[in-house]
């Protein structure tokens, strides 16, 4: 809310809004959620607007609405407003004034800027700025009467139901009330209960209770928390909060806290349980120089190298001791009641002084040789063994140097497992395990296997073993590895670097806590790695509180609070306090952009055009611990893509050029803190394009059978129109040939006969000379007859039937055997079938049958023949034989040109005509019928 609009933050991106995008005034006063994708919006003018899934709305267009300042839903889900014209409550979409009128200031009562739930009672603010006179008033809810509480002018109202007070504050002014009483409309004054008192020194506007009950005040440039317990802490720019002009502060669902400040932005603390603690050891903000936690106690030591002092801290308290003579400490180790102190080559043991019970003795432990021990800060210790790592890893015990082995390459940090079995990590990347054996002091560390291979050109700097014996390397340049062992091999588990949430890629120091939780302390902060429903997250816990610094060394206590020494004696404290609520993020589509256009999401889903298939999904699973590592991943069922896609960072979901279809959306959401992952589905259809529906389809398939109907039937007719041209044209010439016979036969024929009588009467005169040549006359006459009769009679198509045929060429035979006296005989077929033969076959089969009888008439000197047809499958056969002399096949020559002449009709008509001689001689044509 800002004097600009609104911005919205869903973890993955800012979204703003002002009058361009149907704000009805820039100045934002008050939001009242309603669901997780849509609250109430209260502007600075007299119009109630919400924001709904990525869009302002207008709810209240006509009649009246205050200028609201403040909402409330009380216990019974009434939704109260403290307004510049009074106290209303929101019945639908309409506005009713509680009536106030026996208010004794009823006249300059009216305007209020804070409410609050107070049992049977609204507790009501005054908006000073608005009104002469101040405080707070009891709004009876159902007498609808108002009572004067206090009259004074406070900033901020905050009840705390642990100690039972109402706590009011304003920059010159503090009052504690009981709470019961003032429930009961007595303003009883009481004490600030002793966890508190530190708010009498300090001016506090604002007030706010977080989930674990952690009461935090706000001044200028810094933040007072005090825990329930009465532990004060300061953020401000000495603890590595860097603010100015803090006016606001706000707490959400997940206990988040949120900085309002003017001019340096919104400030984050996603974690609080994370304390900048330096300030409560020392008074230099470098003077801590060494600390270790005690695994087996809840008491952490620290060592203050510019007060020469060693601080406890356990949960009673923390307690200082003074240390002499004065010496310098970079590391610290305590085991069982001895506490050693590190220096850069010696170590020293500190003991109580017998003198002063809050004072130690530093004696000179062990003195190193000179550059042998070069990272003695790094030492573990083990069953009062002391190992130190270097150039060699050196066994120290009662002071004297007992054992020490050669690295093969400088080695920085060092750990023992469960099987009690030496780690070291060298910076040639090679992990070396060593047996220890005490018992043995000449071999007391002794080489077991080297693996080379596991961590290549990676540089190693620190290790550790967690409680499943897992082996976990950081590195210079690649981030943190993870390995499992067995018998005789490393097996490579896990990898993280910066894409996977880890603040910097160089690990400088590593630790495990009780829950097998893996502290990452890297060059820019510390990390949390832990096993959550199944899979390995990264949780930023220095990042997510804008703390960034080096973190040198990781230290966890027995209950399992983590210590880390920062650059410049930085002390970072991570308590483990789980925070009680029941919030769950909900993972959501917050925005649906088709082709740039914003769209509305109903429930439903949407339906878009075949044009509208460039389609941008927003999604937000808002959590705000870490929300860079929240990571997500997409099925599009619909699409050609079955598998999920890898989970990435990437909040938004960009589809391309989508055909259309009917589409389900699958999200999953995951996230680096201890909620359960999160999926929700969404439908949408992109509609084909009208020439690709069912219906369309059916209109053009059944055009398109219309068309090739038209084209067949406007094919056939063109083809009947021309098989009739045809036919007529046949017919044309048919009558022709018709005709042509007949005035061939009327006209030729009636003049050949003419001849013919002619010459007969000429044959009857006397003389043989004269007889001779009329005779010729008449025989060339009637042969010229004869032949004019056949070719009439092939020319017409009225006599191509097969049967007409053959009758023709029998009475043809019969006339020239029976005029050569020659016996004959016909075997035609009885039913001769109705078969039409082309012209040219009908008349070569006539001349053939007629040159065959006229060589057995003038050659064969027969006695008898014999003609016989018959029909075949898809063919005709035509047999004359006659029982004469035969033919010389090879004096075939001697007859002239019939039997060539014979040939040749045949093979015109590509028909098989044989000549076979066997007691006289046999013409076979066979022909095939169409």
């Amino acid at each position: 809310m800002t004097s600009n609009g609104l911005s919205l933050y869903d973890g993955a991106r800012f979204t703003n809004y002002g009058p361009e995008h149907g704000l009805p005034n820039p100045v934002v006063n008050d939001m009242l959620e309603i669901t997780p994708d849509s609250f109430l919006l209260a502007t600075n003018t007299s119009r109630l607007s919400a924001w709904v899934r990525g869009k302002i709305k207008t709810i209240s267009n006509e009649g009246f609405c205050p200028v609201i300042n403040k909402f409330l839903r009380d216990s019974s889900g009434t939704i109260f407003m403290a307004t510049d014209q009074g106290v209303y409550s929101l019945q639908g979409n309409d506005f009713e004034k509680i009536d106030v009128e026996n208010a004794a200031d009823r006249d300059t009562v009216i305007s209020f800027d804070d409410i609050q739930d107070f049992g049977t009672y609204l507790l009501v603010k005054v908006n000073y700025e608005m009104t002469r006179n101040h405080g707070l008033y009891l709004l009876d809810k159902k007498n609808k009467t108002l009572i004067p509480f206090f009259k004074a002018s406070f900033s901020s109202v905050m009840q705390i139901p642990r100690y039972n007070i109402l706590v009011c504050s304003s920059i010159k002014l503090l009052r504690t009330f009981d709470l019961n009483a003032a429930r009961a409309g007595i303003a009883r004054e009481v004490e600030l209960p002793a966890v508190y008192q530190a708010l009498k020194k300090t001016t506090t506007p604002k007030l706010e209770l977080d989930n674990n009950e952690n009461l935090w005040c706000l001044n200028l440039n810094s933040l007072l928390r005090i825990t329930p317990n009465g532990n004060t802490l300061v953020f401000d720019k000495t603890t590595g909060l860097d603010v100015n002009n803090i006016n606001g502060i706000f707490i959400d669902h997940e206990n988040v806290l949120w900085i309002q400040t003017d001019g340096s932005g919104l400030i984050k603390l996603a974690n609080n349980n994370v304390e900048i603690a330096t300030g409560l050891f020392s008074k230099s903000a470098t003077g801590i120089s060494a600390l270790f936690a005690d695994p087996a106690s809840d008491t952490t030591w620290l060592f203050d190298s510019d007060d020469q002092c060693i601080y406890t801290s356990t949960p009673n308290g923390i307690t200082r001791y003074s240390v002499s003579p004065n010496i310098r400490a970079y590391h610290l180790i305590r085991e069982k009641d001895r506490l050693y102190v590190f220096d850069v080559e010696k170590i020293y043991l500190l003991k109580p002084d017998k003198k002063n019970k809050r004072a130690f003795v530093a004696q000179v432990y062990y003195q190193a040789e000179k550059s042998s021990i070069a990272n003695i800060n790094r030492t573990i210790i083990d069953n009062d063994y002391l190992y130190a790592p270097g150039p060699e890893v050196a066994v120290i015990k009662d002071g004297k140097k007992i054992f020490a082995i050669k690295i093969p390459y400088y080695t920085d940090q060092i750990a023992i497992d469960k099987r009690k079995m030496l780690w070291t990590a060298p910076r040639n990347g090679a992990l070396v395990c060593y047996s220890i054996n005490p018992n043995d002091p000449s071999n007391f560390l002794r080489f077991h296997h080297n693996y080379r291979s596991v961590l290549p050109a990676l540089n190693p700097r620190s290790i550790a073993i967690d409680t499943d014996n897992r082996i976990w390397v950081g590195t210079r340049y690649d981030g943190l590895y993870c390995f499992e062992m067995d018998d005789t091999s490393l097996i490579h588990q896990y990898h993280f670097t910066v894409k996977d949430g880890l603040t910097d890629n160089f690990i400088y120091s590593l630790a495990c806590d009780k829950n097998n939780n893996i502290w990452v302390g890297s060059q820019s902060g510390l990390d949390k790695v832990s096993l959550q429903n199944g899979q390995y997250t990264v949780e930023g816990i220095t990042r997510n509180n804008n703390i960034f610094q080096l973190i040198q060394d990781i230290s966890v206590t027995k209950n399992n609070q983590v210590w880390t020494l920062g650059n410049s004696g930085s002390i970072l404290r991570v308590t483990n306090n789980p925070v009680s609520n029941v919030y769950s993020p909900q993972l959501q589509i917050s925005k649906i952009k088709v082709n740039d256009s914003v769209y509305d999401m109903p429930a439903d889903g949407l339906r878009f055009t075949h044009l509208q298939n460039n389609i941008t999904f927003e999604l937000a699973a808002p959590s705000f611990i870490d929300e860079q590592q929240i990571k997500f991943s997409y099925l599009l069922e619909g699409s050609d893509n079955k598998q999920w896609s890898a989970p990435s960072p990437q909040p938004t979901l960009n589809f391309i050029n989508l055909p259309h279809g009917t589409y389900k959306l699958r999200v999953k959401a995951s996230f680096p803190v201890s909620y359960s992952p999160q999926e929700m589905t969404y439908s949408f259809i992109i509609t084909p394009p009208w020439w690709d529906t069912w219906w369309a389809k059916i209109l053009m398939g059944a055009a398109l059978i219309a068309f090739i109907v038209l084209i067949l039937r406007f094919y056939y007719q063109r083809k009947l129109e021309k098989q009739k041209t045809l036919f007529e044209k046949q017919q044309a010439v048919e009558q022709e040939r018709t005709r042509i016979a007949m005035e061939m036969h009327d006209d030729l024929g009636s003049g050949l006969t003419t001849i013919r009588y002619l010459a007969g009467g000429l044959s009857l005169q006397t003389g043989d000379s004269s007889k001779e040549k009329a005779e010729k006359i008449v025989t060339s006459a009637k042969s010229l007859v004869d032949n004019m009769n056949d070719i009439i009679w092939t020319m017409k198509s009225d006599n191509n039937s097969l049967s007409e045929t053959l009758a023709y060429i029998r009475k043809q035979a019969a006339e020239q055997l029976e005029t050569a006296g020659i016996d004959y005989h016909f075997d035609f077929p009885k039913d001769i079938p109705a078969i039409n033969l082309s012209n040219e076959l009908k008349r070569n089969l006539l001349l053939i049958s007629k040159e065959a009888i006229h060589n057995i008439v003038k050659h064969s000197a027969a006695t008898k023949v014999t003609l016989s047809a018959e029909l075949e499958t898809g063919g005709f056969q035509l047999r004359i034989t006659d029982d004469g002399k035969g033919i010389d096949l090879a004096e075939i020559s001697h007859f002239g040109n019939g039997m060539k002449s014979m040939r040749k009709r045949a093979e015109e008509v590509q028909a098989l005509f044989e000549v076979l001689n066997n007691k006289g001689t046999t013409i076979v044509v066979k022909s095939r019928l169409k």
